[in-house]
């Protein structure tokens, strides 16, 4: 079966990698081993040899059709760490897909004049290729792309579900317009500045009917459960912001003259309500739904002053002190924030003293404040509580308006339901029939998937109505509850639903009665999830939220999907701008001079600085040009060894050769080893066995816990230049820490790890049980010996003169003894050569830690 033709296939390979030629060449090895590093990656142990499970995440792609430096990091990053599960026996899940759907294809197709499935099905067969090009051990039969039906029904499956909960619910409201898109955008898609995070375009304000998710029923949990996640402070504190819990309280305040009607206000200060001159609505609040209104709230709604408002006639009643107060309409209240409506005290509020100074409304101190006009944290004079600290009065005002009726303790979010309705074409339908007589109406769930209609290429523009609603013999459909003659709904989601649950259906993805099988389940949560910081709020968000959801109806073991988090730093490339008129220059335009980089238009020298990389500051890197030049190892060391993989990684073409350079070294160690003769007379390796096993603990500890990558490769660099420098390279503790340093290396550079494996697989072994007839990916981790880290030796440095002339080994005993210490320097070779007349020694320190010995000789 397929275990004997690997086992055929490695035999090949083993064979081939006999007699190690003089020079490494990437390309050779890596043709020899790519497709046989990926079948014995998925080749994971019986149940009965493997230990726990390791659930390996990295955040799926988009199928642009391109791979770029930032995929090779992340996925670099997540196949290390899978690899070191393995071979450390653990059952991993390391599994991959394709984010299908959304603006990004639709956009490409129909620049194209393509159909959207035509361009991403040509698309994930690219990046596929590309993936596995770099050595990725992802496991292929676990793949899915949101936009396959057989995946997409589960995601209407899952809406259905939140339909029924009442958390899915259609409603009119103001909306985040993109009209370069022409589609609708969730407030997290909008930026700082008013822009798509998409396109880029300014976002405008439009009224439609939409489908929203409330995942404000969530918003305490979500906050909650934050606090036990292994996930990085910062990424933590961007979701506890976005949710953004205030306490406060609602008050409400009786209209006069509307018969029992009341306006309710949420506020954080209770105790400024006998403060308040006026209440303010918003334009879109339900007390302007009249004709009475309609002009001034439309002129209100195109607004930009936040000062803008007006007097709505009405007026109502402060419960606290029995007065009356108007109710003004106001630009500067947030429809989806409390209730639309807050109270206003311009003494103690700046927004509210704005607005009051504009339309002339009184103004009332209730809260001390000091000479410069800053509050103090009692209350004035002029107040009922006068003398009372803030947080005492507002208690009393809180707990007056409960035991009357008027008010409760409240604690309210700044985080808005989810709002997931798309007018575009190329997303998941949503499950909806709407019928005159029923309402909106689940599909049920045999008929799911609804699929997308075929349509055609040339008429396929996304411009204009939503291309779903032009096509009647899909639109037109029977009630599934009356049978009435109904409509489905022509809306798509929002990727990021789709996106949200992915993590499940890697675990079951050939399921078709159920989105995963609730054994398969157990396999949750992630226990890594490695992607991006951009991704903090939108995605992560989305996915918890669906996460405490599907747990919620039973489908999930845990609430919470992903257990630790690893957020990868960006890749920036080189960039140069002209000095002239600040263009971005492509590398053909400039060019070195006298130590300077000029711009060959103009001589002058150009603006150079890192940026992330993109087509339009011409800074890419072509991860296919790097992998045809220096191979996939040298591309995967590189991109883990240059940076910590939180931070951004500077890419320089030039620094990658550094690498290069490293494994021509490690395959002439090799050659060095396979070469030497076996000895038979007892040597000393105890500081070999030393400086083995702090690197097995230093690279355990880099991808166990810390994941600093950068360490271990450093510490691989460096047990290698002892390897190098060792005088005795024949012993069997040699041989053992060449082996060693192999496998430590293989999660990074697999392909030359095993080439250089089956080389020496004639070696003989010393103490770790490994398997030399098996291939170096079915080995076990090597297990630190806590015994080989009590050195026997140390090392001290000889300083002669002030300049250093090497290290020399000297017995633990002598630690601290000065005098011994420079007697035992004196008598070895080295010293013998630099000091070769004692009497000529005018000064010998040696600092406390014993490090060195500084000898100075007389002139």
């Amino acid at each position: 079966g397929d275990r004997m033709r690997t086992v055929r296939a490695l035999r090949a390979a083993a064979a081939a990698s006999s007699s190690l030629p003089a020079e490494y060449r990437a390309q050779v090895v890596e043709k020899r081993w790519r497709e046989l590093v990926q079948k014995l990656q998925q080749q994971a142990p019986s149940s009965s040899q493997a230990g726990s499970k390791f659930y390996c995440l990295s955040m799926f792609p988009y199928p642009s059709g391109v791979l770029h430096m930032g995929h090779v990091r992340v996925y670099t990053i997540s196949d290390c760490v899978a690899r070191f599960q393995r071979l450390s026996g653990k059952m991993v899940i390391h599994p991959m897909g394709w984010d299908a759907f959304g603006l990004p294809a639709e956009n490409a197709a129909i620049e194209r004049n393509v159909l959207p499935d035509a361009w991403t099905r040509r698309n994930t067969a690219k990046m596929k290729e590309q993936l596995n090009s770099l050595g990725f051990c992802f496991d292929w039969e676990r793949e899915i792309a949101t936009c396959d039906p057989s995946y997409y029904k589960w995601t209407q499956w899952i809406f259905c579900r939140l339909f029924e909960h009442g958390l899915a619910y259609q409603k009119e409201g103001s909306v985040n317009w993109d009209p370069v898109d022409n589609t609708v955008l969730a407030n997290e898609q909008v930026d700082g500045e008013g822009r798509s995070w998409r396109s880029g375009a300014v976002v405008e304000q439009r009224r439609l009917r939409q489908w929203y998710l409330r995942i404000t029923e969530y918003a305490e949990t979500l906050e909650h459960r934050l606090d036990g996640l292994a996930w990085p402070k910062n990424v933590k504190d961007m979701q506890r912001n976005w949710i953004g819990s205030s306490r406060g309280s609602y008050l409400e305040f009786p209209l006069v003259g509307q018969s029992g009607k009341r306006l309710q206000v949420f506020t954080t200060r209770a105790e400024t309500v006998e403060g308040v001159s006026f209440l303010a609505v918003s334009a879109g609040h339900e007390l302007l739904d009249c004709a009475a209104f309609s002009a001034q709230k439309q002129a209100l709604e195109k607004s930009n002053d936040l000062t803008a408002g007006f007097d709505t006639g009405l007026r109502a009643l402060n419960n606290t002190t029995g007065e009356e107060v108007p109710v003004f309409a106001a630009n500067y209240v947030l429809a989806d924030y409390g209730t639309g409506a807050v109270m206003g005290v311009p003494a103690h509020n700046e927004m509210d003293r704005q607005f009051a100074e504009v339309h002339g409304l009184p103004f009332k101190l209730v809260v001390s404040v000091n000479g410069d006009g800053e509050e103090l944290d009692t209350m004035a004079s002029t107040s009922r509580f006068a003398g009372l600290t803030c947080s005492a009065a507002r208690a009393q005002v809180e707990a007056s308006a409960e035991t009357n009726g008027y008010g409760r303790h409240a604690v309210q979010f700044h985080l808005r339901d989810w709002l997931v309705s798309r007018q575009r074409y190329w997303g998941t339908p949503i499950p909806i029939v709407h019928c005159s007589s029923c309402g909106p109406v689940c599909v049920p769930d045999e008929q799911l998937p609804v699929e997308l209609p075929p349509v055609d290429a040339s008429g396929f523009t996304g411009r204009g109505p939503s291309v779903l609603a032009q096509l009647s013999d899909w639109c037109n459909v029977p009630c599934p509850s009356c049978g009435s003659p109904a409509k489905r709904e022509t809306d798509t989601m929002d990727t990021f639903v789709d996106s949200a649950w992915y993590y499940l259906r890697y675990l079951d993805p050939k399921n078709n009665a159920a989105p995963c099988g609730v054994d398969k389940a157990k396999g949750l949560p992630v226990d890594l999830y490695i992607g991006g910081v951009e991704h903090a709020i939108l995605h992560l968000l989305y996915a918890r939220f669906i996460g405490s959801f599907l747990h919620t109806i039973g489908i999930t073991p845990e609430p919470e999907p992903f257990k630790q988090l690893l957020t990868q730093g960006m890749v920036h490339g080189q960039t140069y701008q002209s000095s002239v008129n600040g263009k971005f220059l492509k590398p053909d335009e400039i060019a070195e001079c006298e130590g300077k980089t000029v711009e060959l238009a103009t001589g002058l020298p150009v603006t150079t600085s890192w940026a992330k990389m993109s087509k339009s500051k011409y800074n890419g890197v072509d991860p296919e040009e790097i992998v045809a030049t220096f191979g996939a190892d040298t591309a995967r060391l590189f991109v883990l060894f240059k940076a910590p993989p939180d931070a951004v990684l500077d890419w320089d073409t030039n620094a990658i050769q550094g690498v290069s350079r490293w494994l021509q070294r490690l395959w002439a160690l090799a050659l060095e080893t396979r070469t030497a003769s076996q000895h038979t007379v007892n040597v000393d390796d105890s500081a070999l066995r030393l400086a083995t096993h702090t690197a097995i603990k230093a690279v355990t500890h880099a991808f166990s816990t810390t994941h600093a990558f950068n360490v271990a490769v450093a510490e691989l660099m460096k047990l290698s230049n002892t390897l190098r420098a060792h005088p005795q390279k024949n012993s069997p503790c040699f041989f053992e820490s060449v082996r060693t340093l192999l496998v430590l290396l293989s999660p990074m550079a697999p392909h030359i790890a095993s080439e250089l494996w089956e080389g020496l697989q004639s070696l003989p072994l010393y103490r770790l049980p490994f398997r030399p007839q098996d291939p170096i990916l079915m080995q076990s981790w090597p297990a630190v010996d806590e015994d080989a880290l009590c050195a026997d030796t140390f090392e001290i440095g000889l300083q002669v003169d002030g300049k250093h002339r090497g290290s020399i080994p000297l017995p633990s005993r002598l630690r601290g003894h000065p005098r011994d210490i420079e007697v035992a320097v004196l008598a070895t070779d080295l010293g013998r050569k630099w000091v070769p007349d004692p009497t000529k020694i005018t000064k010998v320190v040696i600092p406390p830690k014993g490090h060195i010995v500084s000898i100075v000789l007389s002139s």
